[in-house]
């Protein structure tokens, strides 16, 4: 079972083309929100920007624990193809507990126009797009290590990404 984790800018299209891919693929898709909601895996609730303050180090031992089980139980019974991590935050677990990131990214325009659709409060727009100008997160994605793409959303359809992702994936 290959480990692929989805990361991007709130708004770029994660959680669309990783259920989607799981869908097409046999995925087993995670939401790392629900996950860290569950296991109060935050240390506070930012109310104004309807925002959790992740406590890294436990998101990040929680998930190496996670995947190693998933890992366990699929071993046994072949369940999956993939385990598909969905979060802007995925890309924080270590790159020998992942196979591949995709990181999506998108038009500023766009983006913008997906985060004022989802009500974000005008700073948390601002934050998002600034993460999305000074690419935040594909340089965090280099600086761990990742063996990763960069896929641009703005355009795309859905399955011209799969597609491009499958093909990416044929390691």
């Amino acid at each position: 079972m290959q480990i692929i984790a989805f990361t991007g800018t709130p708004g770029t299209g994660k959680t669309t083309l990783s259920k989607e891919f799981c869908k097409l693929y046999n995925g087993n898709y995670i939401n790392i929100l629900d996950i860290i909601k569950e296991n109060k895996l935050y240390d506070t609730f930012d109310k104004k920007d309807d925002t959790l303050d992740v406590d890294i180090n436990k998101f990040i031992n929680f998930m190496i624990d996670f995947i190693v089980k998933k890992q366990n139980l699929n071993i046994e019974c072949s369940e999956f193809d993939y385990l598909v991590i969905d979060s802007h935050l995925s890309h924080f677990i270590p790159n020998e507990y992942i196979d591949f990131v995709i990181v999506c990214v998108c038009d500023l325009k766009i983006l913008n126009a997906r985060l004022i659709e989802r009500n974000y409060s005008k700073q948390k727009i601002k934050d998002n797009l600034d993460s999305e100008i000074f690419d935040t997160i594909v340089e965090e994605v280099k600086e761990i290590g990742h063996k990763f793409t960069v896929l641009n959303t703005s355009k795309n359809y859905i399955k011209n990404s799969i597609d491009q992702i499958k093909d990416l994936l044929k390691f």
